[in-house]
C-alpha cells in the first residue's frame, strides 16, 4: 500500500529523508534518524519494523529473515526489496501452502 509520495527522495541524489513521525521514532533506523542517505535497505528495515509491529503473531520460520533485514547497520541487511519479497514468498509457501485466490463479489 502506497502511504504518502510527500517525503519521496530522488533515488538519483538521495539526501536524507526529511520527515519522522515523533511517536513511531523507535520504528525508524538509525540512518533516517541521523540524516544519512537512504538505500533500499532502509526501506527494507522499515517494511519489516511494520510486520513486526503490527502482525498479531509472526510465526517462527519468518522471524530469522526479519530479523536479518532489521539489522542495525544498513550494510549487513538485505539490499534488494526482489530478494526478500521471494524468500517471503517461499517461507509463506511453506507455512501456509499454494495461494489460494477468493472470487470477490461486490
Amino acid at each position: 500500500m502506497l502511504v504518502d509520495w510527500c517525503y519521496s527522495v530522488d533515488a538519483a541524489a538521495p539526501t536524507h529523508i526529511p520527515a519522522i513521525v515523533k511517536n513511531y521514532k523507535t520504528w525508524y533506523p538509525r540512518e533516517v534518524l541521523r540524516k544519512e542517505k537512504p538505500t533500499p535497505a532502509t526501506d527494507i528495515f522499515m517494511w519489516a519494523m511494520m510486520v513486526r509491529n503490527t502482525a498479531e503473531t509472526i510465526p517462527t520460520r519468518f522471524k530469522g529473515l526479519l530479523d536479518w533485514c532489521l539489522a542495525e547497520c544498513a550494510k549487513t541487511r538485505p539490499q534488494s526489496a526482489w530478494d526478500v519479497q521471494d524468500k517471503w514468498g517461499k517461507l509463506a509457501q511453506e507455512e501456509f501452502g499454494k495461494p489460494r485466490y477468493l472470487k470477490l463479489t461486490l
